[in-house]
């Protein structure tokens, strides 16, 4: 089994940001790099992430699987993310921040929030 360590690229609160175990399945072992974008799950939503490191083994007992490799390319290189970890410390930021930073513009989307009417409207409602 391989593993990776992901930095997720979504604020988690103040202070460092922190690193989180998945393992490949199978379909992705051999594929993804260090510097590859990748979706994994968090909580009961999937988040998108850097690859930062490949551990031979998880710091945690148990591990979720990566949901996906976004790109089969890595969107950093190696450098870059110590760039980002050099910059993280320096100015004390958090480390998704200066990931996000390091990566071309429109890799990864925001979203918007879309609602639609699945009824009528009550008569005394206008839009």
């Amino acid at each position: 089994m391989e593993f990776v360590r992901v930095v997720v690229l979504t604020p988690l609160g103040p202070g460092p940001a922190p690193t989180f175990d998945y393992h490949l399945p199978e379909p992705l072992e051999g594929r993804v790099e260090v510097g590859s974008l990748v979706r994994v799950p968090f909580g009961p939503r999937a988040l998108y992430g850097i690859v930062v490191e490949r551990p031979p083994a998880p710091a945690v007992e148990e591990t979720r699987p990566v949901a996906a490799l976004v790109d089969p390319r890595p969107v950093l290189l190696p450098a870059q993310i110590g760039l980002a970890r050099w910059l993280a410390r320096e100015t004390l930021s958090p480390l998704h921040e200066c990931l996000l930073m390091m990566l071309p513009p429109g890799v990864v989307g925001l979203t918007d929030t879309r609602l639609e009417l699945t009824g009528d409207l009550p008569p005394d409602v206008r839009l």
